[in-house]
């Protein structure tokens, strides 16, 4: 059997004439990319003109439907631009795959972006299946969770478990903002004991400055960050009740901790956060209540430290593997 020189393309190319009768054979792929609306209506302007955007839309067919691989953006301008000009035609170059499974259809995602930088939020949304604890976050937890940033109250699911992984595995105080694909890995590792423990910190969160929100000056990056560590280090040894009796009437309306949110995004912020925070906490007292906790090496301490937070019924990725080591 001669083997073929040529390498095949894995699609179908079509040329397809878009009018308002076969428009609606498009769909959009359940954790599709975020669609911008500045981006749409961009796409939309230049229609309106006259202008082609020129470009391969890339389609997995399943039956009758299409689904949007890469050309959400313009299938969803084209779209409005069918419903103000209905009588209009809009011919479109396709690559056409068949049936692909999931897997199928991340690897020809990647491969159709290749050069084009995908956000970290795209990325998660595009494997948030695979995240176990995301489930748990988008169906039941004190404050809507969501990928993406939006209007209202929520918290940015990349923002959550950066502060909470920062706090499991970094001595330093600061966001687990590394590599997107290791930010994946970690998620998956987490399970319903850190659900639980997230949904203890944003119930305390919450009945001390309010739902999380873009608004919400202590939802911002670095103080964020920061409560999250000292939560993290404090909440066994102080209890539920205390702790956030003492946040309420030390960091909720001082200026030295508010200043902190028009800091943006500056990670090397959020030790001095936390500095301030404990500083304010323990303002008062002879001997430091609330603390800066380093990675305890002691097998006992691990041990019991592990012990006690099963006992409370949620626990820490970063005790359960150094208690497998022991």
């Amino acid at each position: 059997m001669t083997e073929t020189k040529t390498l095949r393309k894995s699609y179908v190319s079509r040329l397809l004439v878009i009018d308002k009768s076969n428009i609606e054979d498009f769909e959009l792929l359940p954790n599709h990319r975020h669609l911008r609306n500045a981006q749409v209506g961009r796409i939309y302007q230049a229609l309106k003109k006259g202008k082609h955007f020129e470009s391969q839309i890339v389609v997995n067919q399943k039956g009758r439907k299409m689904q949007l691989i890469d050309g959400g953006h313009r299938i969803s301008a084209i779209a409005g631009f069918l419903k103000e000009f209905p009588d209009k035609q809009i011919e479109v170059n396709m690559a056409v795959y068949d049936n692909l499974d999931e897997e199928g259809i991340k690897e020809v995602f990647s491969i159709w972006n290749k050069g084009i930088k995908q956000s970290p939020e795209d990325y998660i949304n595009l494997r948030k299946n695979e995240i176990p604890i995301w489930k748990l976050l988008s169906n039941s937890f004190p404050c809507k969770v969501s990928i993406y940033s939006q209007k209202g109250d929520f918290i940015k699911f990349k923002t959550l478990l950066g502060a909470y992984m920062g706090a499991v595995y970094l001595n330093e105080p600061n966001s687990y903002d590394g590599n997107i694909d290791i930010f994946i890995k970690k998620s998956k590792e987490l399970g319903h004991k850190d659900y639980k423990f997230l949904s203890r910190f944003i119930e305390g969160f919450g009945s001390v400055f309010g739902n999380p929100s873009n608004t919400n000056p202590f939802s911002s990056y670095v103080i964020f960050n920061a409560l999250m560590r000292v939560y993290y280090d404090n909440n066994v040894w102080q209890g539920e009740s205390y702790f956030w009796n003492k946040v309420r009437s030390s960091i909720y309306k001082s200026s030295i901790i508010m200043k902190y949110s028009l800091s943006g995004y500056a990670r090397l912020m959020i030790r001095p956060c936390v500095d301030e925070m404990l500083i304010l906490l323990n303002k008062g007292k002879r001997s430091n209540y609330f603390v800066l906790r380093q990675k305890e090496k002691s097998n006992a301490v691990v041990k019991e430290k592990v012990r006690k937070e099963e006992e409370r019924g949620f626990g820490v990725v970063e005790l359960k593997a150094m208690a497998k080591e022991l």
